[in-house]
């Protein structure tokens, strides 16, 4: 388990390898894209897409590779060539089209415009080498229960950027299926911690210890992130 916290971005950014091979890249619609923007403007989620797939663009071991809410980067070509890769994503930052186009140039398809329970649901049967989920839980989706009892069968390793606030925060939101209003509370260290202790004994290093400190966010939101690995059964 590893916190992103000021000290851990701070030695990243002696070397920041993936804002060097961003800054290598000829420009496309890929690195015009929302998520390739965010990307290129913020040094932490440089350090957390270092993390979770630095290696699987490094090296030249082809695994088998579910994305879950990656959207699309620059990167998102390389990913599709050099492993068995799919991205299920809702497309609710960047342009399905773009994606569609790499299909194109790579001669398959990867994308897939869905809810991942859904994915999940209409394919039973596949496994993974690794499943990621990066910025999406449980800041965004609150299903992270089910997202690792679906899982953790079907993978050799999740990885995780879980995402959590000391302050009360909440946020009104509107059913798309229904006409109602909800209000949707962050989740705190405490509930976090509390969800994800029933896995512990799939966490690869677990270090619950982030939970009980006030570390200072990197963020200018407030929220504090942890990167977590799970070994699963797959």
């Amino acid at each position: 388990m590893i916190w992103v916290t000021k000290q851990a971005i701070e030695r990243y950014s002696r070397r920041d390898m993936v804002q060097a091979a961003m800054n290598a890249m000829i420009e496309s619609a890929e690195t015009r894209s929302t998520c390739h923007a965010w990307l290129a403007n913020s040094l932490p989620k440089r350090f957390i897409f270092n993390k979770f797939y630095g290696d699987l663009l490094a090296d030249g071991k082809r695994r088998s590779v579910l994305d879950i809410g990656g959207g699309l980067t620059g990167f998102t070509e390389q990913l599709a060539l050099q492993h068995d890769y799919n991205l299920v994503d809702l497309m609710a930052h960047d342009i399905e089209s773009s994606a569609r186009s790499i299909e194109n140039r790579i001669g398959r398809k990867f994308l897939y415009v869905e809810d991942w329970w859904a994915y999940l649901k209409r394919d039973q049967d596949t496994h993974w080498d690794i499943v990621i989920a990066n910025d999406l839980l449980p800041n965004v989706d609150q299903r992270l229960v089910p997202f690792l009892d679906s899982l953790l069968p079907r993978a050799k390793k999740i990885l995780i950027s879980l995402t959590y606030y000391n302050d009360w925060r909440w946020y009104t939101t509107r059913r798309i299926d229904a006409d109602e209003v909800l209000t949707q509370m962050s989740w705190d260290s405490q509930i976090l911690s509390s969800v994800i202790e029933r896995f512990r004994g799939q966490i690869i290093e677990p270090d619950f210890s982030g939970f009980h400190q006030e570390l200072p966010s990197v963020y200018s939101n407030g929220r504090q992130v942890c990167l977590v690995t799970f070994a699963g059964a797959g």
